[in-house]
Order: C-alpha cells, then sequence, then structure tokens
C-alpha cells in the first residue's frame, strides 16, 4: 500500500479497523477507551462536514504523516 503498487481496499481496511478495535477493548481502560470513541467521534463529524483529503492537504504535519514511507 506505501508503495503504491496495491490498494489495502475495503477488505483489508475492515480487517484493520476490527483488529484495533479489538485491541483497543481488549487492552486500554475505560478513560482510554471513551478518548478513543470521542476522537473517533469528531472525526467522523468532521468527515460529513468537509473533505478529510483537503484538510490533510492543507495541514503540513498531516500531509507529512500521510506522505510516510511513500517514494
Amino acid at each position: 500500500d506505501l508503495k503504491e503498487v496495491c490498494m489495502l481496499g475495503d477488505t483489508g481496511a475492515n480487517m484493520l479497523g476490527i483488529t484495533l478495535g479489538y485491541y483497543t477493548a481488549l487492552l486500554m481502560g475505560n478513560g482510554a477507551k471513551l478518548t478513543v470513541i470521542a476522537i473517533l467521534a469528531c472525526i467522523h463529524i468532521i468527515a460529513e462536514k468537509s473533505s478529510l483529503s483537503k484538510i490533510i492537504s492543507n495541514n503540513k504535519l498531516l500531509s507529512y504523516l500521510d506522505n510516510l514511507g511513500r517514494s
């Protein structure tokens, strides 16, 4: 995915989400879980109002993180 030869796709993204959610639920305390839920809810609300791609491309830090590992 980082070498831009293939894409993660819906199936891979779902597996990644399930894995991260499972380990978040298993290993984190209640305060951390609530923080993760709040952050994800905020990202979802922002994504409904505007384009995440535009936000990422207009922000130096987010753009840098998005481009990590790319050639």
